[in-house]
């Protein structure tokens, strides 16, 4: 995505590959133009420049106060040995989901637990212990809307990272390890959790 200036809300940017830039290229032209982006994912995009300047993910230049809210950036690759999410400024990311840590306000740097990208499918995990999951930031365009699947933009009281809102309907369940790796013996805590209501099929 090339723009200059503007506005990128509720999308999957995906599978892309560029010379500056391999998800979404914001360059804004004076300091009145601001580049925002909002409640996308940008994942497994492709760069070939390589460079502090540009990234595969998302690059800001000369943006006036560009900034991502509510993104997940991650999983994109610079194959000229650049920046792999991120880069570019003045950039500020608010209640994202990137690495490296951009050091911005709510940013979360585990990885997002999708359901299974490997296949296409970036929506949320539910059960995975998701740090996406209701640790966005609401918004006043969020009322009434909708996300990328045409649910309801908040279900939980908290909107979450990306461009996918976790649906609670389907039961799931799931657990995750304090300790994934280590030498020797090791201690490790398993947290279970639970989530969803349709226990149609159960017995």
């Amino acid at each position: 995505v090339l723009m200059y200036s503007g506005l990128v809300r509720n999308c999957l940017i995906n599978n892309n590959n560029g010379t500056h830039g391999g998800g979404i290229f914001i360059q804004a032209n004076g300091t009145s133009q601001t580049g925002i982006v909002e409640n996308c994912t940008i994942y497994g995009n492709t760069n070939t420049a390589g460079g502090n300047t540009y990234a595969a993910g998302i690059v800001f230049r000369y943006a006036n106060n560009g900034i991502a809210h509510n993104c997940i950036v991650y999983g994109n690759t610079d194959t000229g040995g650049g920046r792999q999410n991120w880069g570019g400024s003045p950039l500020t990311f608010d209640y994202s989901c990137t690495t490296p840590d951009s050091g911005d306000g709510g940013v979360v740097t585990n990885d997002p637990a999708f359901k299974n990208a490997g296949a296409g499918d970036y929506r949320l995990r539910s059960g995975s212990g998701s740090p996406c999951i209701d640790t966005g930031t609401n918004q006043a365009w969020m009322t009434g809307a909708v996300d990328l699947d045409g649910n309801t933009r908040i279900i939980d009281g908290i909107v979450d990272m990306g461009a996918y809102e976790l649906k609670m309907d389907d039961l799931a369940c799931g657990f995750i390890a304090d300790s994934v790796e280590g030498f020797d013996s090791l201690d490790v805590t398993f947290t279970a959790s639970v989530v969803g209501t349709n226990t149609t099929g159960l017995y």
